[in-house]
């Protein structure tokens, strides 16, 4: 009695956690759902390395890849995906480590967060023409990904050196993380997406252009092999983490209109040994400086309040004034 009261709460559960006409199928290796008319693929229990989704489950059109379908199935190497699906759930193929080649189809409009998450042995993918939603961290820990390109009719991005931009070159949304070296973002870029080059070990500097106003929220986090970074005069806003936990960080300059750096901008940098905060800087968010072990001075603007900025309490705080001729320590 006890064991079919507990099969049926499961089944309750299972049904409760379904949205409304929603039911959960199975035929052959696929796991789907249905809803109305459509099918949507939700797991795989096959043994096949080189997978061909189906394009019809249950006598229903496939048109999705769930949330976490082939989650962790690291026996996957290729996948080729039906011309039906339009979208790719949020970590549909995340810590797939041994895929290598994956096919998105020209029905593709969507492509969920961290879709492809730690597909560490990925090289290059396409985005079709139809694709107009990316969600944030698709690529991240993908460390072989060197190449993203973009069908040219695609209307909303564009790829430039390998790289993935909005269609009209003025953001930057994601450097792929096999990418080593020095790498020099667009002409033409403004801002620098949020997760842009996190986890890009590989990458040992970067060079903004000067009309680039905006470096987001994430944008270069444990880029553990980046030493130098040339921000230009024009960029105003720092994000939130923006360059935490870059060790091999050791020293940057911060341009004097910069108005805003965000919280713990420069977290973890534990290698780095001296800054500037600018005149400029109206707005410094918390413990920009937490855990920089080795920052030894720090110049802030005369007036300012600094106590927030997590600065090692070893190293020397110098206040400052700015005329024409230069910067006076007081």
């Amino acid at each position: 009695m006890k064991r079919i009261l507990s099969v049926l709460l499961a089944l309750l559960l299972i049904a409760m956690l379904l949205p409304l006409g929603v039911s959960a199928e199975i035929e052959g290796d696929w796991k789907y759902t249905v809803t109305g008319s459509s099918a949507m693929v939700t797991g795989y229990d096959g043994t096949d390395a080189a997978v061909v989704i189906p394009d019809m489950l249950g006598g229903l059109t496939v048109t999705a890849i769930g949330k976490n379908a082939f989650k962790g199935q690291g026996i996957l190497t290729s996948v080729r995906i039906p011309d039906s699906v339009t979208e790719i759930g949020d970590s549909a193929f995340n810590k797939c480590g041994n895929l290598t080649d994956i096919t998105l189809p020209m029905s593709l409009t969507t492509i969920g967060d961290g879709a492809f998450d730690g597909c560490v042995a990925l090289e290059s993918i396409e985005i079709p023409k139809n694709v107009t939603t990316i969600g944030s961290l698709v690529f991240i820990l993908c460390n072989s990904l060197t190449q993203i390109t973009v069908d040219g009719n695609n209307q909303a991005f564009a790829s430039i050196d390998g790289a993935l931009y909005s269609k009209d070159g003025k953001t930057l949304i994601c450097c792929p993380g096999g990418k080593s070296g020095p790498f020099s973002i667009a002409q033409g870029c403004e801002t620098i997406g949020a997760y842009a080059f996190t986890d890009c070990d590989l990458i040992t500097s970067v060079t903004i252009p000067s009309g680039v106003t905006t470096i987001g929220v994430r944008a270069f986090e444990s880029c553990n092999g980046l030493t130098a970074v040339s921000i230009p005069s024009g960029v105003t806003t720092i994000g939130d983490y923006a360059f935490g936990y870059c060790e091999s960080l050791t020293g940057i300059e911060l341009p004097s209109g910069v108005t805003t750096i965000g919280f713990r901008a420069f977290t973890g940098c534990t290698r780095l040994e001296a800054v500037i905060i600018p005149s400029s800087v109206t707005a410094i968010g918390d413990e920009i400086f937490l855990n920089c072990y080795r920052l030894s001075t720090v110049l802030v603007p005369e007036g300012m309040n600094y106590y927030q900025a997590g600065i090692p309490s070893g190293a020397a705080i110098l206040s400052y004034t700015q005329d024409a001729d230069g910067i006076t320590v007081t």
